[in-house]
């Protein structure tokens, strides 16, 4: 991958002393001592990346391999065309850092007393065993999860507890395995005013995609107050290929406002 598309970032491993990994341009792990820090230095449009891999992941956590694939090709549309939002991705997908709600009652009894627990040093609200082997096995999937607070769950009578980690995850795989343990994610909350984005790789089912596939990334870029409603919203799609540049296609939307202007080299038309 040219290292003009991908950032310079060494990713230091708290474990590993002075040893450095190789350079990494959206590393999977942005925290990899504790969820809450330290942080490692992430390009903006890295976030987009994170959120797109995530959501096409087979596993709870995607792979670095496959997080390189999304970044490169991410990297390149947004090259190809400034207009798309710097932290673009999949916004109607669950939050991340998440919660789970749960009434179970060995995972309330092991995260309760963590949820207390002064955060003051880095692993203090580390997520410890519970004693539910499903649930368990589900948090060693995960990097580094960690309970930020707790709170009462009105409409079951049970917990929530705040998750954070040092890797952004699956978020649909999460909430479907967390269901066999009593627990569960949020509902995901629509908004159709916020922009959002679909990724599809080329003659491929969803998911990892491979090195010689196409990538087809559809966004909405909005303006104004995205979270309450946007004033305006415009459809754009781009076309990454393997090797080259991106093209993007205008799809036409809103007028755009003075302050947004698309690259001269966005065409005004998508193709058949």
């Amino acid at each position: 991958m040219a290292p003009a598309i991908r950032s310079a970032l060494l990713f230091a491993l708290g474990a590993c002393g002075d040893d450095l990994a190789p350079e990494l341009g959206c590393p999977v792990a942005i925290a990899p001592i504790s969820a809450k820090g330290p942080f490692l230095p992430v390009d903006p449009a890295c976030l987009g990346a994170m959120r797109f891999a995530a959501k096409h992941s087979p596993t709870l956590t995607p792979s670095q391999e496959m997080m390189d694939r999304y970044w490169e090709r991410w990297a390149r549309a947004n090259e190809a065309e400034p207009a798309f939002p710097e932290n673009g991705g999949p916004q109607r997908y669950r939050g991340n850092p998440s919660a789970i709600h749960t009434t179970n009652p060995l995972v309330i009894a092991a995260l309760t007393p963590v949820a207390m627990t002064p955060d003051d040093e880095p692993t203090a609200r580390r997520i410890p065993v519970t004693g539910d082997t499903a649930f368990d096995a589900i948090m060693l999937d995960l990097v580094v999860p960690e309970i930020a607070g707790a709170g009462v769950d009105h409409s079951t009578g049970g917990m929530i507890f705040s998750l954070r980690t040092g890797a952004i995850f699956n978020q649909e795989l999460l909430h479907t395995r967390l269901l066999e343990t009593s627990s569960r994610l949020p509902d995901s909350l629509p908004n159709p005013y916020q922009p959002d984005g679909i990724w599809r790789w080329e003659g491929l089912e969803p998911g990892e995609g491979t090195d010689e596939a196409t990538a087809l990334i559809d966004m909405q870029i909005g303006w104004g107050d995205c979270f309450v409603t946007c004033s305006g919203l415009r459809n754009l799609r781009a076309v990454v290929p393997p090797i080259g540049a991106a093209t993007v296609y205008d799809l036409g939307g809103d007028p755009l406002p003075p302050n947004i202007t698309l690259s001269p080299n966005t065409v005004p038309n998508v193709p058949d």
